[in-house]
């Protein structure tokens, strides 16, 4: 295991979430937790119980997030790549799933 320390509760390690940054002890991606806090405007403390994390990682996944979007914006990137990878190479994609479970 080669884990980077990126911020206090913060780290990197290639073997979780593909190196992403996440919650120290967790794989709850800092990406995932700025999205529900952000992107829903779910309060810190109702995101911090459906993860599993305390508020105070909320709030530091937040801080690390806001201090360092190129780091974030290139985890994205290669996020999407990957995902388009995974489709061209026949993965399904939730909404194919969500279609084969409703025609069950």
């Amino acid at each position: 295991m080669d884990m980077s320390v990126l911020a206090t509760g913060i780290v990197s390690d290639m073997d979780v979430m593909d190196g992403e940054p996440v919650v120290k002890g967790t794989r709850v991606r800092v990406a995932t937790l700025h999205r529900a806090v952000e992107g829903t405007g779910l309060d810190p403390e109702v995101v911090a119980e459906k993860y599993g994390v305390s508020k105070a990682d909320v709030h530091r996944a937040l801080a690390y997030y806001y201090d360092n979007p190129e780091e974030m914006a290139r985890h994205e990137r290669i996020r999407r790549e990957l995902k388009g990878q995974a489709i061209d190479d026949g993965a399904k994609t939730l909404g194919d799933l969500r279609r084969e479970h409703k025609e069950r």
